[in-house]
């Protein structure tokens, strides 16, 4: 083996290297930059090979080819030593992997993080023996189980148990926690330190909202699949969260999304993501939907700059903050089952802080009806502060002034809007224009006095390109990029 490459480096310094670089949870090629810094030279394989603590955190089925996964696998649990706590991660199917099965059987006790998908059918194994045993040095554990073939079923996998008692109650270090279809015991006490945690199948909304009350320490709250729930009851007028970071509600019953917004405190700057199950009942959209509306309405106004993204596709909505902060405090998908639905979310959401809005990212599969793009409109019509939008070139063309045949006047849409950013071009060749949208998009805001200034392509550019088709706008910044990813400017 070579000499180590830079003597400067401590056998201390190396270790803290490797050691940050040893994240799988953080890096997916955690292992294999691990393994090849091994074979670098006789120094560093002598500091990773005498650091089992190390290798005891590089489980990563993901990592491993097939064809040798589990020699691999058992060598670097050889490597981890004795005594070392031990990070298993598998984002792919684990389908009864006896290397697998035998460091649940034998090290248990060592497991301090477990991140894992499974196969269904073996959900009801005796290899989950020892999960109902102490776990004493436990921070993390995840299992999530997955269909592998046709004959596997739909259900969740041990929604027909009992509530059982998982780690023997015994896990004080607990912090992260998800385990959808099992139904584990509500009044558990390691509950009460978690950081983070998923409630699924079996469980109804008026099961857990009184076990969330009792969790304070939550940042992170997931509810996924949730069963409708049969009774109110038991539901809390209000549960009070102040350390939430991130509240996620995945396909819940629109109508139990609405009282669980509803009744949930939690900080300004919690990010709230919602992705409800379809709405085809009866209840009154505009009572549902005013807990979503209340969400928005408060980010709008705290935010600065503002922004706000909008996804439509017929019967298919989503908003979301789009803040240049880097972080959405707001995200919502709705699936509805007719246009009126869509046309009374809308209107719901029309709400007086759209006005703060600045910059709209809009993302459109329009079907060309008239109705269709009156709705749009009249949604754009409360965005009059918009100065930036992001947009494919093509439903520019729902963006054009039009006249108005009452009053003869024209409206436009987004009447401040200077910039414009085009996240795809589309190469038209229509009585010999090219860029046929863009083009009379931008010779349409000329036209009545509120020219765009920036015309940002730098999303869809990548290869030769030529602006001469803009040179009548005069005034105009246009950005693009080359197929190096080089930025060029040119003004008009």
């Amino acid at each position: 083996m070579a000499t180590q490459p830079n003597p400067a480096l401590t056998r201390d310094i190396l270790w803290y290297i490797f050691t940050m670089n040893a994240d799988m949870f953080m890096d997916s090629k955690a292992l294999t930059t691990t393994r090849h810094s091994s074979q670098v030279c006789r120094e560093w394989r002598s500091v990773l090979l005498e650091s089992p603590s190390l290798w005891g955190r590089l489980l990563d089925f993901d990592s491993a080819s097939s064809r040798w996964s589990s020699t691999w696998m058992r060598e670097i649990l050889e490597r981890s030593g004795e005594h070392s706590l031990l990070w298993i991660k598998a984002n792919r199917v684990l389908d009864g992997e006896k290397v697998f099965i035998d460091i649940l059987a034998r090290h248990w006790s060592r497991i301090q993080r477990i991140v894992v998908n499974v196969a269904y059918h073996v959900r009801f194994s005796s290899i989950w023996k020892p999960i109902f045993t102490p776990a004493p040095l436990l921070e993390a554990f995840k299992i999530t189980f997955k269909p592998t073939d046709s004959l596997d079923d739909d259900d969740h996998p041990w929604q027909s148990a009992s509530q059982v008692t998982l780690f023997a109650e015994d896990a004080p270090a607990l912090r992260e926690f998800s385990a959808l279809g099992y139904a584990f015991n509500l009044d558990a006490p390691w509950l009460s330190g978690l950081r983070s945690v998923c409630f699924g199948p079996p469980f109804r909304m008026e099961q857990v909202m009184p076990v969330i009350r009792s969790m304070p320490r939550l940042e992170t709250l997931r509810l996924e699949g949730l069963y409708p729930k049969k009774s109110q009851r038991n539901l809390p007028s209000s549960i009070s969260l102040a350390k939430l970071e991130t509240l996620i509600l995945e396909q819940v019953y629109f109508e139990d999304c609405s009282n669980i917004l509803e009744r949930l405190e939690v900080p300004s700057t919690c990010a709230i993501i919602v992705r409800p199950c379809s709405l085809i009942s009866s209840h009154p959209l505009k009572t549902l939907i005013r807990p979503f509306v209340q969400v928005a309405r408060r980010s709008l106004l705290d935010l600065s700059p503002r922004g706000l993204s909008l996804t439509y596709d017929h019967y298919r909505v989503g908003l979301a903050d789009a803040s240049s902060l880097g972080r959405s405090l707001f995200s919502f998908t709705f699936e509805l089952s007719n246009v009126e639905l869509t046309r009374t979310l809308l209107t719901q959401f029309a709400v007086p802080e759209l006005v703060n809005v600045r910059t709209m990212h809009l993302n459109l599969e329009c079907h060309g009806g008239s109705d269709e793009e009156n709705m749009l409109r009249q949604f754009y019509s409360h965005c009059q502060s918009v100065q930036t939008v992001h947009i494919d070139d093509i439903n520019l063309k729902y963006l054009y002034p039009r006249k108005d045949g009452r009053t003869n006047r024209t409206r436009l849409v987004f009447p401040s809007l200077t910039s414009l950013h085009i996240n795809s071009l589309t190469f038209l060749q229509r009585g010999g224009t090219q860029y046929y949208y863009l083009q009379n998009f931008l010779r349409s805001r000329k036209r009545v006095g509120r020219p765009i200034k920036v015309l940002d392509l730098t999303e869809c550019t990548r290869r030769r390109f030529d602006v001469g088709f803009l040179s009548e706008m005069t005034g105009l910044k246009v950005l693009w990029t080359d197929a190096e990813g080089r930025v060029f400017e040119h003004q008009w």
